[in-house]
């Protein structure tokens, strides 16, 4: 776990565009950003396919890098990753759950012998 002091001087790193800096954020903090992307999609949509929940993670620290600049030095990284990967968890599962389901989607959902299980041959 980081300290205040390791803290800031990441937060000054990233600030300047640093991205080594950027990779010691992803290690440090990338499982515990994954684990309130799960947290805040509990089953509300279902499983979060692992490669769902890596793409989300990446846009949180994408997000970091890019507001890195403009946060302040007394900035406490991890309750802003929390905020940022509650926010981008919540926008996927609304954008997700106004989307058409196409039959690639409809193919993970149902089993394919339950498609034309019951219907007679006709």
């Amino acid at each position: 776990m980081n300290s205040p002091d390791s803290d800031r001087r990441l937060l000054k790193a990233l600030r300047k565009g640093d991205r080594q800096a950027l990779e010691r954020a992803i290690d440090e903090y990338g499982g515990y950003v994954a684990a309130v992307v799960r947290h805040t999609l509990d089953d509300a949509r279902g499983q979060l396919r692992s490669e769902d929940c890596e793409e989300l993670v990446s846009d949180v620290f994408v997000a970091l890098w890019r507001t890195a600049p403009r946060l302040r030095a007394d900035s406490r990284l991890k309750p802003w990753l929390a905020v940022v990967a509650r926010n981008q968890a919540l926008n996927w599962a609304r954008e997700r759950s106004h989307r058409v389901m196409t039959v690639p989607d409809l193919a993970e959902v149902i089993p394919s012998d339950d498609v034309f299980g019951d219907v007679p041959a006709g």
